[in-house]
């Protein structure tokens, strides 16, 4: 066996991953030596088993093999240092002699001094004692009585009392296992999607069954209105057949028993019985066929019908309402953006008109044009509903607002960004469309509900005391933030009337 101490074997002892003495050697199919933790780390960092050096690729871990004659060889390398109590890296293998100075304009000697990059004798150093500048150097006693590890220019503390890990082999290490988290990490957060997901699904699916059967209990109510309305006509026509037949077959009866007694006075003249007198010339059988009769029938059939859906309606809003209720969000008024006509309450969810102008300071944010005001929050996905209180008041307006809606002019369209309905003059509702649309509405709201889902481009208004649906702008494409939005119209018109007031959303109204 080759010595340990010889360099050519020493080099044979040297792991090519971390560059160290072998620690359990173990060689690969391909020949090569590594030590049991390197060769292990580095397939895990690469997900592949493949020698570093050749790059030969094997099946499995198992292809390692202990190395026992190595293992030797590194006990004996070892020896002699355990000895003494030393370790290789207490020699400089660079320079096994006494550390020299390095410029010397004399005779060689021993130096005496070290710097971070040059070791010195005292000839040398003389100017850094007479040149202020260079007496800002500092310089330390000679680097042989500090070394440890047999490098040049490095340190390091005795580890004698437990094991070490060089510096690269554990940040390598580190590396792997921050690797392995974020990878468990990843993999536990697609786990958890999925599952979402099939919760997703599954809420989906019964939804959908609901709203199915919900259809069809609407439209059995509607079509059973229709076939009741039909059923009544049948009957009625039916019986009408039935008092004709009743008629028809009477009169058909007293004919025949007039025929058969004037057959029997014709037969028979000598008899004292006198014909019978009875004008049947006028006399009619009116067919069923009674002028408006269906037509009437249909009317009524209609009115039960439209009874039948409103009363469908209004359960389906109420259950509606209900659902949406559940994005409501707690929405408060943005001062920055309120028009100087328009005073906000302390708890900014109050707006009114003071009557005179307020002193706001000028800002890109604020209207200048008419009396709006946004709220604080935008939202830029998802649902949100929120209610305001519009009691009391002569003119308003309500909705979201885009945010880079122009706050300087009037434009309320959907064109311009701006979804709302609103009480104009004359008590006229409308919704703002880019042609305004008239609401024909069964009564005044006291309290309008503003419903929004982004994703679907959707913006729907309630009357939320009677819990009925008002209007919905529908296939809206919103493509940035949105922001409840709130107008009183001109100045001085509504002056006198109450605050308009961002309620508290209560699924008991």
């Amino acid at each position: 066996m080759a010595s340990a101490n010889n360099p050519q074997s020493e080099m044979q002892l040297i792991c090519s991953i971390c560059e160290e003495v072998l620690n359990q050697p173990v060689t690969t199919p391909c020949g090569h030596n590594f030590c049991m933790d390197c060769i292990r780390e580095y397939w895990e960092s690469k997900f592949l088993f493949q020698c570093p050096q050749c790059k030969e690729k094997f099946p499995n871990i198992s292809e390692l093999k202990v190395n026992t004659k190595l293992s030797k060889m590194v006990a004996e390398f070892w020896n002699p240092f355990l000895e003494n109590n030393t370790s290789p890296q207490d020699q400089c293998l660079d320079h096994p002699r006494e550390v020299s100075h390095d410029i010397c304009v004399g005779r060689e000697v021993k130096a005496g001094n070290s710097s971070f990059e040059a070791s010195y004798c005292e000839t040398p150093l003389e100017p850094n004692q007479r040149v202020a500048t260079l007496r800002r150097q500092q310089h330390v006693e000679n680097l042989e009585e500090q070394e440890r590890h047999g490098r040049c220019l490095e340190f390091k503390t005795d580890n004698n009392t437990h094991n070490t890990v060089p510096l690269e082999v554990k940040t390598r290490k580190n590396k792997v296992q921050l690797g392995k988290a974020e990878v468990q990490k990843m993999i536990q957060g697609r786990q958890k999607k999925v599952i979402e997901i099939r919760n997703r699904l599954q809420s989906s699916r019964i939804n959908a069954e609901q709203e199915v059967e919900k259809s069809c209990q609407i439209f059995r109510a509607l079509m059973g209105s229709i076939e009741r309305s039909q059923a009544e006509l049948i009957e009625v026509i039916l019986e009408k057949q039935k008092e004709t037949k009743r008629l028809a077959e009477g009169l058909i009866k007293e004919l025949e028993e007039e025929i058969t007694d004037l057959k029997l006075l014709q037969s028979s003249p000598s008899l004292c019985t006198s014909p019978p007198t009875k004008d049947w010339s006028e006399i009619r059988v009116q067919s069923v066929e009674n002028v408006g009769m269906v037509r009437k029938a249909v009317k009524r059939a209609g009115s039960q019908f439209e009874d039948t859906v409103k009363s469908e309606l209004k359960r389906l809003c109420e259950a509606e309402l209900k659902l949406i209720q559940q994005w409501s969000v707690d929405v408060t008024l943005d001062p920055d953006t309120a028009h100087p006509n328009l005073t906000l309450s302390e708890d900014v969810k109050q707006l009114r008109h003071p009557g005179r102008r307020q002193n706001y300071p000028g800002n890109p944010e604020r209207f200048s044009y008419i009396a709006s005001v946004l709220g604080k929050e935008g939202f830029s996905s998802g649902r949100f509903y929120y209610e305001v209180q519009v009691k009391g008041k002569t003119l308003w307006s309500l909705g979201v607002a885009r945010e880079s809606i122009n706050r300087t002019i009037h434009a309320a369209k959907p064109e311009n960004g701006l979804w709302t309905i609103q009480l104009g003059k004359g008590n006229v509702y409308r919704a703002c469309t880019a042609d305004p649309t008239p609401l024909s509405l069964s009564e005044k709201p006291q309290k309008v509900g503003v419903y929004v889902d982004y994703e679907d481009g959707e913006v729907s208004f309630y009357n939320a005391q009677a819990r009925s649906h008002i209007y919905s702008f529908t296939d809206c494409s919103f493509t940035e933030k949105l922001y409840p939005y709130f107008n009183l119209g001109v100045c001085g018109i509504d002056k006198m009337s109450a605050p308009l007031i961002i309620s508290h959303v209560s699924q008991s109204d």
